[in-house]
């Protein structure tokens, strides 16, 4: 009959057994297995079918115990999974998972090898195929597995079963070492040796069909247990289920037998019923039965699996595991109820009836009332950490829920992520799939939670218990884990029980002696357990995450029973503050006195704190994923472990940072290490239900209170805490440990009583800004990165200027893997922050954080002065071996550094003009402007933002100095930047000075250079020039000129620290190369005529013609040739302008109209005179060519021809001003090389208007026309002289009236009579030789008629000039 049971215990998980790497292996097939299935399959002998659900048991084997754990899944009948699990040795990652040819029947037996005098492998197996066919393996270690994918055939025995059965069904199968036993539907036994004797040999089967006793036995067994002639009520329908045998007790031969009957009525229910036989042994075997009967009715919940102990029964349930005594009234006998794992995580996500979602977002509504923003990220926050709590938490379970929102993952590659990466997936995915509303969020944790505790559920169902009766360990094998039972806490029973239960809790109320206090206890527990019911649970985990939200046993089972009972002791303390918080604020409605107030206040409400901050840390420590250590520093730190060799070989990299590898662990390997206590994991056997309890207590105290006889408070205590946290890189976890440390000290005391403690509070600001610093090596974002810097500059502050200070951070451990000051005996005050100052100023710098370097730079620097001034007083103090001067100016550098760094330089130049060492601050000084010049920052020097009193000089030589060794094209180019520097100040000279050897260091640059850097180079050279030139146009003309600057030597004539050795001007040799020199000053007409001729330069670069100048006073004699053949006659004319003069110019005028002439003529002819001037004309006949050309066809030539023509008329108007004789050089050079050309109308017109005033005829300038009619006679244009001759001569001829007058004045009229005469001459030769004689006779007619007439004309004007003077 059934009974009230109490909950007594609880499941804690083993930790890292739902994430096991399975190495394959598969039995390979044999003609035995395929004959076996194929007459099974014909015949279906056999009834002990595949498993139709998971199955699991353990065998202990060996001692120390060593637990070998096997499963079958039901989805996966041909394969069976084994694990070896030893309570002295971590839990394996690896175990076997062997796949058979056939299905397997629900049975599997291990035993040690040893007992078949075989000591090769360590480990036998059975199991049995339902085809009848049973193997014996040979199992090694797991390790040696590794690389192998087919089970080794010389280590299998396989033997057909149903070689001696004709093929009778199989009902039921079971083992022991060496014996195979199988049992047949006809009520046959037969037992194999198999792997023992050889199985032809004899003694290999045995069957007990005939044997005496067996039969004896089942006589018994029909006539006793399956009639129903005993006690055995009759219900109708009930059905036998199962039947299970437990083991002899130690002291009689009684053996406890349970069968389990199912009703399949309306009401299904389930009934255990217990029997005890006695066994006696002698010549014949008696089986008497015990007469009592004792059933069990299991009201709820199907029966999974039954253990039978000596004197105890378990029973697992699918909803508990329940614990019956035997040889007990029954009707008294209350059985004691273990909570499952299920029950804990459904109360963990929130999946009970207890937690409403209202109630969750209603209260953290109250708590963000200000930030609204915070509510989602709060209530995430809660879901997540919830969902990664260490027995919460399972793989397995998680990817299968992350597949159902189609976040697929391999196996392998999910069991690589760590905690934070599982946070990130879990996060992207809910905000995926909800929006921007509270309410969105909430339901969609809620629906995330509950699909994964329902894939936790079907995922990690209970498959078997297992029980080791030594030492009383009893554990649960389910689908993908395993886990262990232990016992309740007397608090965790108030918390979980109901306020009725209080007065039975003996253990507690018996502390009290005096019946009235044990009275007032009972009935307060009542009423704080009344007061947390109607709280409801929701309120807890809110209250827990505003503690820890400002953070982003064995150890395997004493670290999930330490989180359970951490929790509830938090819980309960919580529900006493709340209570008595309550009892104060209606105090005068219970009438309370004001002492008892007062003493609530100050005595109860901060014990109860103290109390709470503890069981806080404890839960911290037990569900605080690791973090992975860096990969640089892993073996240096996993060496200052000092940790044994058992625990030192666990593969830290798997572990660190996975969702079930908490802080608590790396506690835990610090425990032995610094007590020598070995208690916690160094077990022979799997903890008990007590012993896992016991071992939750301890690691709790060591947690809270250290080593036993150590006293402690909690600032020294979390100090040493963290430590141990720093060294193993959980800098995370220390800094959030620190600062709730020094939170809760701030709520019960004052700043100034903190620090009374022997400067502990000291050491918590050093630990607190080490880890600051440590966090930011981990690629922190921007903001996230300046809080962190500010923080620990504040954090060491506060180190250094606590009491007590310098004695404590000195007495720190050197093995914390932190970086320690070193400091020398005791010092003052000053002495000591000026050395710490320093130790933090270079601490900083060796994580490259100028910032709070800088902080530290300058703080040293303020207590210098005191220091140095307290040590001359201290004759026996001598750790400060530096003068004033001396530690400033370092200080003050280091200051210019780190500001430099930070790119403030306003800041690093006032460190410069603030050092008083001079070596020092013109060391920095150079390394100020080289960094400005890499930076691309110099030209910060001309903007008016630093004070350069009094170092303007020095700037400017290092400038100078930088420039001179620079490379001439980098940028910014140092020279403008000199330039600019020097007008700045208004130095016009030395600003032209820059320039000008800016551009001559260009010209000796652009000689190494190739053709199309040297354009770019002598396009800046113009600029440069330019720019001297327009800077030196600003200086009076008294003073416009330039010093004669050398390059290479004109910066180094003052002395200047330098980190290279320096030559002067007069430690030269002779034989140092100079580039260019200039041994006087350079004016502005020097300058002018340097951009000439590099203006020259450039366009005959841009024609693709190489010509560099030798001198600046005259040009070489070929540039102006050069510059016409390339047609670039504005320069051509602007060199001979800038260059020539008196007859040079006209020289050098006519040899270019000349040129000109010669590009306008169709067709060319040798010319005397283009000989006698250079390579303008070649010796080739009928044509010149341009050298470097390309050969154009007629159409280009006639348009070159006319654009030529227009050239020669633009520049021959523009000059011929600076030479009156051009026009007869273009027009002889012209007819010279075409006599027969036709001269354009605007040539003959300029010879027409080069007439003189006031004279009539044909005299003028020397471009008149006389000039141009000689030229026609001398080349034989006789129509072309008389035409012209005739034109004059009627124009004298037809003077107006008021002319007339001025015609007889006396030397007006002028012809050239000479050649008139000549051109006649020419005439008659011509007719005489016959030649163009019609032509000629007609011109000679003409040309005598016309000067006939002239000829009157001047005999009367000549009468009228003489009748007028008489």
């Amino acid at each position: 009959m059934g009974s009230r049971s109490t909950l007594a215990g609880k499941e804690v998980p083993i930790i890292g057994s739902d994430s096991v790497k399975w190495i394959e292996l598969s039995v390979p097939s044999s003609t035995t297995a395929a004959a076996a299935a194929a007459v099974a399959g014909d015949s279906c002998s056999t009834t002990l079918g595949p498993p139709t659900k998971d199955c699991a048991s353990c065998f202990v084997i060996g001692d120390p115990s060593t637990y070998l754990i096997w499963r079958i899944h039901k989805t996966q009948p041909h394969t069976l999974e084994l694990m070896e699990l030893c309570a002295s040795k971590e839990f394996p990652g690896l175990g076997l998972r062997i796949t058979f040819p056939d299905a397997l029947c629900p049975f599997a037996f291990i035993w040690k090898s040893e007992l078949i005098g075989t000591t090769r492998d360590p480990y036998l197996l059975y199991a049995l195929t339902v085809s009848g066919v049973a193997y014996l393996l040979n199992i090694k270690n797991v390790s040696t597995y590794g690389s192998c994918s087919i089970f080794p055939r010389n280590e299998i025995i396989e033997y057909n079963v149903h070689s001696y059965s004709n093929h009778v069904a199989i009902s039921a199968v079971t083992a022991t070492a060496g014996c195979l036993v199988i049992g047949r539907t006809d009520g046959s036994v037969f037992c194999f040796q198999l792997g023992v004797v050889e199985q032809s040999a004899p003694g290999f089967v045995h069957e007990l069909r005939d044997d005496s006793g067996i039969g004896r036995l089942w006589g018994f067994m029909s006539r006793k247990i399956f009639s129903h002639t005993m006690s055995i009520p009759t219900i109708t329908g009930a059905t036998y289920v199962r039947l299970w045998v437990g083991h002899p007790h130690h002291d009689s031969s009684i053996i406890p037998l349970a069968i389990l009957y199912s009703d399949s009525s309306e009401f299904s229910s389930e009934t255990i019923y217990i029997y005890n036989i006695q066994c006696t042994l002698g010549d014949k075997m008696i089986l008497l039965m015990d007469p009592s009967v004792q059933n069990i009715l299991l009201e709820e919940g199907g029966c999974i699996d039954v253990k039978l102990d000596s004197d105890k029964i378990w029973i697992l349930k699918d909803d508990e595991l329940l614990r019956r005594t035997f040889h007990t009234n029954v009707n008294g006998d209350e059985a004691c109820s273990y909570a499952l794992q299920e029950e804990f995580i459904a109360d963990q996500l929130l999946q009970s009836s207890e937690h409403n979602s209202d109630d969750l977002l209603r209260i953290t509504h109250s708590v963000f009332s200000s930030a609204k923003d915070h509510i989602v990220p709060f209530v995430s926050s809660i879901f997540l950490r919830r969902l990664l709590l260490p027995g919460v938490h399972h793989s397995t379970a998680l990817r299968a829920t992350m597949m159902e929102y189609n976040r697929h993952f391999a196996e392998s590659e999910f069991q690589l992520f760590t905690a934070d990466g599982l946070k990130k997936e879990i996060l992207t995915l809910i905000e995926h799939e909800g929006g921007t509303e509270k309410m969105s969020k909430l339901y969609c944790w809620k629906n995330f939670c509950t699909r994964y505790f329902n894939n936790w559920c079907k995922n990690n169902s209970p498959c078997g218990l297992f029980v080791d009766s030594s030492v009383g360990s009893v554990g649960l094998i389910r689908k993908n884990s395993i886990s262990l039972f232990r016992c309740l806490e007397n608090i965790e029973r108030i918390i979980e029980g109901s306020s009725d239960e209080v007065d039975e809790l003996t253990g507690l109320v018996d502390l009290f002696d005096d019946v009235l206090e044990r009275e007032i206890l009972i009935e307060m527990l009542r009423c704080v357990i009344n007061f947390s019911q109607q709280l409801g649970k929701s309120a807890y985990c809110i209250f827990y995450e505003s503690l820890v939200n400002t953070l982003v046993g064995s150890p395997e089972d004493i670290i999930p029973g330490i989180v359970k009972v951490a929790k509830v002791m938090f819980e309960s303390a919580l529900d006493f503050l709340l209570f008595l918080r309550y009892l104060v604020d209606i105090s005068g409605q219970i009438h309370l006195s004001h002492d008892d107030i007062t003493r609530i206040q100050l005595e109860l409400v901060p014990m109860i704190q103290d109390n709470i901050f503890e069981w806080l840390l404890v839960i911290f420590f037990s569900t605080t994923p690791s973090v992975p250590a860096a990969i640089e520093d892993f073996s240096s730190k996993l060496s200052s472990l000092q940790i044994d060799s058992r625990v030192g070989k666990r593969s830290w990299n798997e572990k660190l940072g996975r969702c079930d590898f908490t802080l608590a662990f790396i506690l835990l390997l610090n425990i032995g290490s610094s007590s020598g206590n070995q208690s916690l994991h160094s077990s022979e056997c799997l903890s008990n239900r007590h012993t896992i309890i016991d071992g939750v207590r301890e690691f709790a105290s060591w947690i809270i209170w250290g080593n036993a006889g150590e006293s402690s408070s909690i600032l020294s205590r979390s100090t040493d805490l963290a430590l141990i946290l720093f060294r193993n890189c959980q800098y995370d976890a220390a800094e959030y440990l620190l600062t709730i440390v020094e939170a809760h000290l701030r709520k019960e005391k004052t700043s100034q009583s903190i620090q009374d403690a022997d400067g502990q509070w000291c050491i918590l600001h050093h630990l607190l800004g080490c880890c600051f610093l440590a966090q930011l090596q981990c690629g922190l974002h921007k903001m996230l990165k300046e809080k962190k810097v500010h923080d620990a500059v504040r954090c060491f502050f506060r180190a250094a200027s606590g009491k007590g200070s310098s004695d404590a951070l000195q007495n720190l451990s050197h093995d914390a893997g932190l970086p320690l000051p070193a400091f020398a005996g005791s010092v003052s005050t000053a002495a000591w922050k000026l050395q710490y100052y320093q130790w933090a100023m270079q601490i900083f710098e060796l994580y490259n954080i100028s910032e709070g370097a800088c902080q530290f730079a300058l703080a040293a620097l303020e207590q210098v002065d005191e220091a140095l001034s307290e040590e001359d007083t201290h004759s026996n103090a001598d750790s400060l071996n530096e003068s004033v001067i001396s530690m400033k100016g370092r200080l003050w550098a280091n200051v210019f550094k780190f500001s430099l760094d930070l790119s403030h330089y306003y800041d690093a130049y006032c460190a410069i003009i603030s050092n008083p060492d001079e070596e020092s601050k013109y060391i920095c000084l150079r390394r100020f402007i080289i960094v400005l010049y890499e930076r691309g920052a110099i030209k910060i020097l001309c903007s008016n933002q630093l004070p350069l009193i009094g170092l303007t000089e020095k700037v400017e030589q290092e400038l100078a100095w930088k420039a001179e060794r620079s490379d001439i094209s980098s940028k910014p180019n140092l020279y403008k930047l000199l330039y600019a520097f020097a007008m700045h100040r208004h130095n016009w000279r030395l600003a032209s000075s820059y320039m000008y050897l800016y551009s001559a260091r260009l010209r000796n640059e652009a000689a190494l250079k190739d053709d199309k850097c040297s354009l770019l180079i002598l396009q800046e050279r113009l600029n440069a020039l330019s720019t001297a030139t327009n800077a030196l146009h600003l200086v009076r003309p008294a003073f416009a000129w330039i010093d004669p600057l050398v390059e290479g030597n004109s910066f180094r004539r003052q002395s200047f620290p330098s980190k290279k050795a320096r030559r002067t001007a007069g430690e030269h040799s002779e034989s140092d190369a100079q580039p260019q020199c200039w041994q006087s000053s350079i004016d502005l007409e020097k300058l002018e005529n340097e951009f000439v001729l590099t203006s020259a330069e450039y366009l005959l670069s841009l024609a693709n013609v190489k010509w560099t100048f030798s001198g600046i006073h005259r040009p070489p004699l070929d540039l102006v040739d050069l510059l016409v053949e390339k047609n670039l006659y504005d320069m051509a004319f602007t060199v001979i302008l800038r260059f020539f003069k008196g007859s040079g110019l006209r020289r050098e005028l006519e040899r270019v109209f000349s040129a000109l002439s010669l590009k306008c003529c169709p067709h060319k002819v040798d010319s005397p005179w283009a000989e006698m001037h250079g390579h303008l004309l070649t010796s080739s006949k009928g044509e010149v060519v341009v050298h470097g050309s390309p050969v154009t066809g007629p159409t280009t030539q006639q348009s070159d021809r006319n654009s030529n023509w227009a050239s020669l008329e633009l520049y021959l108007e523009k000059y011929r001003g600076f030479h009156a004789r051009v026009p007869v050089i273009v027009a002889e050079t012209l007819l010279r090389t075409d006599p027969q050309i036709e001269l354009p109308l605007w040539l003959v017109q300029m010879f027409k208007e080069g007439q003189k005033e006031r004279i009539w005829g044909m005299a003028g300038r020397e471009s008149s026309p006389a000039a141009l009619l000689r030229l026609y006679v001398k080349f034989g244009r006789y129509t072309e002289a008389t035409n012209l001759l005739l034109e004059f001569i009627e124009s004298f001829a037809s003077l107006r009236p008021s002319d007339i007058t001025k015609r007889k004045t006396p030397l007006v009229v002028w012809f050239p009579y000479t050649t008139i005469e000549q051109l006649y001459l020419q005439l008659e030769e011509l007719i005489s030789m016959g030649h163009m004689v019609d032509q000629c006779g007609k011109l000679k007619k003409l040309l005598r008629g016309a000067l006939q007439s002239h000829l009157n004309l001047l005999k009367v004007d000549s009468n009228d000039v003489i009748s007028a003077s008489g």
